[in-house]
């Protein structure tokens, strides 16, 4: 029950941060942190430890959650060429042919590999001819008894999601196939760590709006599909050996529109989410007091995460104590009541105009309606004045000839003699028959 002397704002700021702990422990999606933030602009050099911690409440009415393992794959360079004209002859992955060779990322619901599988390809030269051709992959393991009814049917409208998104700017996938105790999602490898790294490594103007600009790209077309991300940060941008950014990670991603029993025992057709679900530095103010939302809610967290671009800092966080959740979403509630206030430090940080400063306030919109890019799709906002820099080469940031910073190569990979013993499955293979999916392309060319 809330006392009548609250005030509205401190009900809600209650209600978010009550529902935030209820939930926090048993939906963790990640064992460890993978964060450092500093905590003193003035000197970066000293650092705290910071959990950036995705979480979901899951007891929301009208909107489930896909529940996906979200360790980074950074890997090395898959064989993408070969010798000859060739045509795959191969029809599904094989388990058993797949050869791991590290460990790039554990998780609470499994381990992301890279590994090797040979493929079987036919010669156009030499008819009948067959060669075997290795590729290099990131494979997600999720052991098959962790997996409830619930958690299948996430698994599987996350897999639905991934192989439609196709684009120079996403984790591409290419399939997924199982052991009798493991299910694998295969994807591309992604080679040079997380955008994380680049940032607190220093990014300069011309950084910033280079990978702005790609992730608007790729944001755009995750809402072509009419997807929601709701998860977008630095751990979910990773960097490929070309020095362009890719998102990853469609765990929390929702389609939308989407079908739900209702209460009253009627299926019922739903245009917004509902759920409760990200990470807290990103989540926008219309999901924190739990009102239906869509797509604004990803173009407040790319907001976001361009103040984390320039000032290494995300803009709600309690610099003296990056756990203090009640003054983040305090924070965030009162610039979405107030308007946000950005520092004209800001202004000297980038090209020294506030085009910058301008365009992040307007990102970080109060009220999603207004809040900038909800009225059109995301990529007109190319056309603003902070990305001036790349004006008019959308089809070079496309085809991937626009020439991109600059980075520190960071590997995360560890040996194979951290690998978890799986715990073996003695249950029904059946709920499983519909996991396997094939979608590499059957003809490469040299």
């Amino acid at each position: 029950m809330v006392h009548d002397n609250l005030s509205e704002d401190n009900v809600k700021l209650k209600f978010a941060k009550q529902s935030y702990v209820l939930h926090i422990t048993k939906l963790l999606t990640l064992l460890q942190p993978n964060k450092i933030v500093p905590c003193d602009l003035e000197n970066i050099d000293e650092k705290i430890n910071n959990n950036k911690q995705i979480f979901s409440d899951e007891v929301a009415d009208d909107d489930t959650v896909a529940t996906g393992i979200t360790s980074n794959p950074s890997s090395f360079s898959s064989v993408e060429s070969m010798d000859e004209l060739c045509k795959l002859s191969d029809e599904s992955f094989d388990a058993s042919k797949f050869e791991l060779h590290s460990i790039l990322g554990m998780g609470s619901f499994g381990t992301v590999f890279l590994a090797e599988y040979k493929h079987t390809y036919v010669s156009s030269r030499e008819c009948s001819v067959t060669k075997s051709v290795s590729r290099q992959y990131a494979v997600k393991s999720v052991p098959k008894h962790k997996m409830n009814d619930s958690e299948l049917t996430d698994l599987m409208n996350e897999k639905q999601i991934l192989s439609s998104m196709v684009n120079p700017f996403l984790l591409r996938f290419y399939g997924s196939c199982q052991t009798n105790d493991e299910l694998y999602f295969v994807t591309e490898p992604v080679e040079c760590g997380e955008l994380f790294h680049a940032i607190y490594d220093g990014l300069s103007h011309a950084d910033c709006v280079f990978y702005s600009a790609c992730i608007l790209l790729g944001i755009d077309f995750i809402h072509s599909k009419k997807v929601v991300f709701r998860d977008l940060k630095p751990e979910n941008i990773m960097i490929g050996k070309n020095g362009y950014p890719k998102i990853i990670d469609f765990g929390l991603a929702k389609q939308l529109p989407y079908t739900k029993l209702s209460k009253d025992n009627i299926v019922r057709k739903y245009t917004k989410c509902h759920t409760l679900c990200g990470t807290p530095e990103y989540i926008s103010p219309e999901m924190l007091v739990k009102k239906e939302y869509d797509y604004a809610v990803d173009l407040w967290a790319f907001g976001v995460l361009i103040y984390e671009m320039i000032f290494m800092q995300t803009p709600f966080v309690n610099n003296t104590d990056s756990s203090d959740f009640t003054t983040m979403f305090s924070n965030i509630l009162q610039s979405a009541k107030q308007g946000i206030l950005i520092s004209k430090k800001m202004d000297k940080k980038t090209d020294g105009t506030p085009n910058a400063r301008n365009f992040v306030t307007q990102l970080l919109s109060g009220n999603e309606k207004a809040r900038l890019g909800n009225a059109g799709s995301p990529r007109g906002l190319l056309q603003y004045p902070y990305f001036l820099s790349v004006s008019g080469c959308e089809n070079e940031l496309y085809s991937q000839t626009y020439t991109p910073p600059s980075f520190r190569e960071v590997f995360v990979g560890r040996d194979m003699d951290a690998r978890k013993q799986v715990k073996r499955y003695s249950g029904d293979q059946a709920r499983f028959r519909d996991f396997d999916m094939f979608l590499v392309p059957r003809d490469t060319v040299s």
